[in-house]
């Protein structure tokens, strides 16, 4: 080969090997330059082709799989592998889902619609007894009377219905007293009661549950050591057992029970026994500190109430910040001879103000039997309805004046009224309550500036006292 034809394939084979080379170099800056692109679309959400497969997924659902298959088949018209949402996107809350809703929140802007509500209380057996829920029905259609409360709970720890509750599962004596033979037979008595107007209250017996504190040790209270009443759990004078009001399983198993309520159709949950016991209250461990021993007369001990106090009231925030934001009214039912009276309230660690900072409702029992003598004024309480009942009221307004005063949060007061007769008493010191005596119990409630009530008969039985319904 010639030297000048050696030179020419020399400078061809150049020129071939930089057009080569500028070609590749071409192709890697298009696809450098696409891939850029590609990622800015993918993190603007215009593409979605570099999410993995979500079947593959740790946090992935059947439900949002299917969901994401279904759209993405409509849009292309194939059945095989999809383009996807980002994964950012995938874990990330949606902008648009409603905010969980704390209970400041709801006390700012409240969303949920109260009632007045004017109220009978009928128990489980009451609720389920034809002739007596015909009577309560015709007092809603005719009167004033426009709220049922109901036991979902009772005195003595019974649950009335089957709430599918895991710790009914396993105490099975929880249920072993079921008034109604299922939910549903339950949920038709609410029904029909919501079809006349009803607003529904669940009835919970927090604390006095001789079922679960006998079953499960560790959720009782127990005697102190060194006790002279006894060792281990503790019983009251009346033989009950009661629950430890900081035990967290205690806590979960009175929410679960609210729950559960809710979801049959309650429009309020109300914790009657949110309390300590009243006898031996020394002698129990924890709660009962030293020198506070009333039966002995012994120093009141303010430092033993405080523990008691604050058990109940972090009880009720804990409820409260709980079931509120779930559109649910919260209320408890204290002694009304805590209002004004320290030391009563730190016996069974009932804070009337601290307790009304968080209930929607505080229900106090102000029964004109449940009075000692001498009180506003009456030797024997019983006798005189109204100065009982309008004196509790009117402190009841002094002293939560520190909380409307200040803006602050304040409980509605909806007390308990007395429609039975307390001939326990003795012979000069009741007298036979009917129609009349509620009607100066309602007075004095209503003359206190207040608007809601409720009625107590344990039996149900509204018939004779229903003239004084106003």
């Amino acid at each position: 080969m010639s030297r000048g034809s050696s030179r020419l394939s020399y400078r061809a084979r150049k020129r071939r090997q930089r057009r080569i080379i500028l070609v590749i170099s071409t192709v890697l800056a298009f696809f450098l330059v696409c891939t850029g692109l590609l990622y800015m679309l993918q993190g603007s959400g215009e593409f979605n082709w570099f999410k993995k497969d979500p079947s593959s997924s740790e946090n992935s659902t059947e439900g949002d799989d299917g969901e994401t298959g279904a759209q993405s088949g409509d849009e292309t018209g194939e059945s095989g592998e999809q383009p996807e949402e980002s994964t950012e996107e995938s874990t990330e809350a949606p902008t648009d889902a409603p905010a969980v809703l704390t209970l400041e929140d709801i006390w700012e802007n409240d969303p949920r619609t109260p009632v007045e509500a004017k109220a009978v209380y009928l128990s489980a057996t009451a609720a389920a007894r034809r002739s007596t829920l015909d009577y309560v029905i015709q007092l809603l259609d005719t009167t004033v009377i426009n709220a049922v409360v109901i036991d979902i709970k009772d005195d003595e720890g019974f649950l009335t219905v089957d709430l599918d509750i895991p710790l009914a599962e396993e105490i099975k004596e929880i249920e072993s007293q079921l008034t109604f033979k299922s939910a549903d037979d339950l949920k038709a008595i609410l029904d029909e009661l919501k079809s006349h107007g009803a607003y529904l209250i669940a009835r919970i017996a927090a604390f006095r549950d001789g079922v679960l504190a006998k079953a499960d040790t560790d959720c009782s209270l127990w005697w102190k050591e060194g006790s002279p009443r006894g060792t281990g759990p503790y019983i009251d004078s009346q033989g009950y057992r009661w629950l430890d009001p900081a035990n967290e399983t205690v806590r979960q198993y009175l929410l679960d029970v609210s729950q559960a309520a809710v979801n049959l159709g309650f429009d309020e949950i109300q914790y009657d026994y949110i309390r300590f016991p009243t006898t031996y209250i020394g002698q129990v461990a924890h709660y009962g500190g030293t020198g506070y021993y009333l039966e002995d007369g012994v120093t009141y001990n303010l430092e033993a109430a405080a523990v008691r106090k604050e058990a109940i009231t972090s009880f009720v925030e804990y409820a409260c910040r709980e079931l509120v934001p779930h559109g649910v009214f919260v209320s408890a039912d204290v002694y009304g001879i805590i209002i004004g009276s320290e030391e009563d309230g730190g016996n069974v660690g009932q804070d009337y103000v601290e307790l009304s900072k968080w209930l929607d409702y505080i229900c106090p029992m102000v029964y004109p039997s449940h009075y000692t003598s001498p009180i506003y004024g009456v030797q024997y309480p019983d006798t005189n309805p109204y100065a009982i009942v309008n004196g509790a009221m009117t402190d009841s307004k002094t002293e939560l004046s520190v909380l409307t005063d200040a803006g602050e949060h304040c409980a509605i007061v909806r007390p308990w009224m007395q429609t039975f007769t307390a001939d326990w008493l003795g012979a000069g010191r009741y007298i036979e309550y009917a129609g009349y005596e509620l009607s100066l119990q309602l007075d004095a409630v209503y003359d206190a500036g207040y608007d809601e009530w409720i009625l107590w008969n344990s039996a149900g039985n509204y018939q004779k006292y229903s003239a004084g319904i106003k």
